[in-house]
């Protein structure tokens, strides 16, 4: 491999590692499972980069799609759902120490977040999640998903609606 090639594909890495896992360990719900992903977003980076001559117009777009893909792939190659619990008791685990009514107030947010956004299709949430957690623009974001701008804002606005009745119609504890 030249130089260069090894160069842009060691900066494209750094550069991305850390939102892709981020987003498809939030697809996911499983860390483990989302550097496996990566790591075969990544090589099929490498491959692409390697074997074409053809450049990638869009290197972030390319690989939130491969991504996006790869998870989907999974996804039907294992249960549909993973539990939510996994997830969150990582994100538990970073957090700093605090009381416990804090941690349990924390934890029923995170869980509600999830649930909320359990009432949305795939499409929706990956652009939720897209836009809240990986705080991607619109434009990056229709880019990603090969639709317009003006559609991602529509579906943007439809999803939290969604999201807010379901919030509504969720007894409170």
């Amino acid at each position: 491999m030249e130089k260069s090639l090894a160069d842009e594909i060691t900066a494209v890495v750094e550069q991305y590692q850390a939102p892709l896992l981020r987003y498809a360990g939030r697809m996911l719900r499983n860390a483990v499972q989302a550097e496996d992903i990566v790591q075969d977003a990544f090589t099929k980076f490498v491959q692409h980069r390697h074997d074409s001559d053809e450049s990638i117009r869009n290197v972030q777009a390319w690989l939130y799609r491969v991504t996006h893909n790869l998870v989907l792939d999974h996804i039907r190659r294992h249960q549909r759902h993973q539990g939510h619990h996994e997830t969150l008791q990582a994100d538990l685990q970073d957090a700093a120490a605090e009381s416990p009514a804090a941690e349990y107030s924390r934890r029923d947010a995170a869980d509600r977040a999830w649930q909320m956004l359990d009432v949305l299709n795939d499409r929706e949430r990956q652009i939720v999640m897209l836009k809240i957690v990986d705080e991607l623009s619109y434009k990056e974001i229709a880019e990603t998903m090969e639709i317009s701008v003006s559609n991602v804002g529509f579906i943007l606005h439809t999803s939290m609606k969604k999201m807010a009745k379901a919030m509504r119609r969720e007894p409170s504890s």
